[in-house]
């Protein structure tokens, strides 16, 4: 039976919701609810989540449509590259939603690697009582059960399935399996897959989770299918590191525009150094110590500093001005590009004069978020970085 959905768009007044599954989405997710004079928005993110009336609301973006998200993924994330777009596209633009394109995937991908490589085993130690000697003999346990012979207490090794790779891949396909979404759209698919992992117990570690441990020779099969789990895994995580009870995808659009921003500046070659560190000191009655902010990226260009923050939105506010203006003081800088998402025009330019003469000037410029394909992501980015590529001589820093 298919769920019944409710769509609204990121970014504009919520209608239509009970009092219930407002307060729900309040409290769950506080980083992307944002109160306006005509209601609340939810913004900075695409995806559904399942209400507690029942209802799947699947959130849209008009800066951002479903069909760009898989290219604007790839772009962002060299390992998706082949991935991604090595599918049809297309199958996203009918439903509107990544979810079920990335699952998809990510079955597939699970699925031909357990037929051509069958399932990875690891070795676990087992304890055994036998009159034989099974392994390494216990001797400790020997010793306090009489040294009866007849029952020799051993530990022996046994290849079994429950490697922490295996189990993170069933973690993804349980995810998967309890979306309504997903899951009445690939009922086949997921029940073929869990088949062949079936016994193995879902468990998720962050080493596997945030990408710090290296697979094992004998799991790089599973590596696409590992790259899909973790990117299926992550979105359903808040930003306060809370699981979620329900169920719910959600893809943070103001993070991956920030990715787009800084893979944009790296392919230009312009010199420059992702979330830099701003520090200043917080003095207490008795105490002091410092604190951090850190910059999007702070480049180094032949006109000295340059300050660039990414802000997925449609206008700039007095407290991004006032930000920027922070940012290029703790930093030296004096001038500062503040990007929006929008295809590139005529940009705002806002100087700040200070009493001892020294100016800080700020920019906005544009980077398009509708390209359909990895070449016009690769467009866009060059357009945007290219700009300061062309009217800088980069030199290095000092």
């Amino acid at each position: 039976m298919r769920p019944r959905v409710c769509e609204i768009t990121e970014n504009e007044p919520v209608h239509g919701l009970d009092a219930s599954d407002l307060s729900y989405l309040r409290l769950k997710f506080p980083q992307f609810m944002t109160l306006r004079r005509s209601g609340w928005a939810f913004v900075r993110a695409v995806g559904h989540v399942v209400l507690p009336s029942g209802c799947v609301l699947r959130i849209r973006s008009a800066k951002a449509p479903a069909h760009a998200l898989a290219a604007w993924l790839a772009y962002t994330d060299p390992s998706l590259r082949d991935i991604v777009l090595d599918r049809d596209i297309d199958a996203v633009t009918e439903e509107g939603e990544i979810s079920g394109l990335l699952a998809a995937i990510y079955v597939q991908l699970l699925t031909r690697a357990c037929m051509s490589s069958g399932v990875t085993r690891v070795y676990q130690p087992v304890q055994a009582v036998s009159p034989y000697i099974r392994g390494r003999i216990d001797f400790t346990r020997h010793a306090v059960r009489g040294h009866d012979w007849s029952k020799i207490p051993c530990t022996s090794w046994m290849r079994v399935p429950d490697s922490p790779l295996n189990c993170f891949l069933v973690a993804a396909l349980e995810r998967a399996r309890r979306d309504p979404l997903v899951s009445t759209r690939l009922a086949g698919a997921l029940a073929g897959a869990s088949h062949l992992l079936a016994g193995i117990p879902a468990r998720i570690e962050d080493s596997l989770l945030y990408g710090r441990a290296p697979l094992q020779r004998n799991e790089w099969p599973f590596q696409g299918a590992y790259r899909l789990a973790r990117l299926i895994l992550q979105n359903q995580r808040l930003g306060d590191g809370q699981r979620l009870p329900g169920f719910a995808f959600i893809l943070n659009l103001e993070r991956l525009f920030e990715k787009a921003v800084a893979t944009a500046f790296a392919r230009a070659g312009v010199d420059c150094k992702a979330r830099a560190p701003v520090t200043y000191v917080e003095r207490l009655s008795r105490t002091s110590g410092h604190r951090s902010m850190y910059l999007d990226l702070l480049c180094q260009t032949a006109d000295g500093l340059l300050v660039v923050d990414a802000k997925f939105k449609h206008e700039v506010s007095a407290g991004n001005l006032q930000q920027m203006v922070t940012y290029c003081f703790l930093s030296g800088a004096r001038r500062a590009w503040l990007i929006l998402p929008g295809e590139p025009r005529e940009s705002s330019t806002f100087c700040f004069n200070a009493p001892d003469g020294q100016s800080i000037i700020i920019e906005t410029r544009f980077l398009a978020t509708n390209a359909a394909s990895l070449g016009a992501w690769e467009q866009n980015g060059a357009m945007l970085a290219g700009g300061l590529a062309a009217s800088d001589a980069l030199v290095s820093p000092p």
